[in-house]
């Protein structure tokens, strides 16, 4: 996604950055260390910020496993999709030249509160 082009490519960032591709499912820390490629004790902090911000929540427990996802309603969050899609529009235009953006960027749809 866009947020490692401008931010970097740094623990917290690949955390979200995997976290924003696949809002609709919840993870495992451990499974946040593999995907997102980070050490255990990084993915467990960055988690821990990210919950603390109210931007991931706990879902359930498997087998005493804390289980996290994007909270799609928090503000912060919204934020941040909306910013990674415009910045993955603006970069796809300086990239094929287009004029126009691929999607259309829009809130309809999401709760702010």
């Amino acid at each position: 996604m866009a947020l490692k082009e401008i931010f970097g490519d740094i623990p917290i960032t690949r955390v979200i950055d995997f976290m924003l591709k696949h809002p609709e499912h919840d993870y495992t820390v451990k499974e946040i260390t593999e995907y997102a490629d980070v050490a255990q004790a990084v993915a467990k902090r960055d988690v821990q910020r990210l919950v603390d911000r109210g931007m991931v929540v706990e879902t359930r427990k498997i087998g005493g496993v804390q289980l996290y996802t994007l909270d799609s309603t928090n503000e912060i969050t919204i934020a941040l999709i909306e910013f990674d899609e415009t910045i993955k529009n603006i970069m796809s235009i300086e990239t094929n030249g287009c004029s126009e953006p691929e999607e259309k960027i829009t809130t309809e749809g999401l709760i702010i509160d």
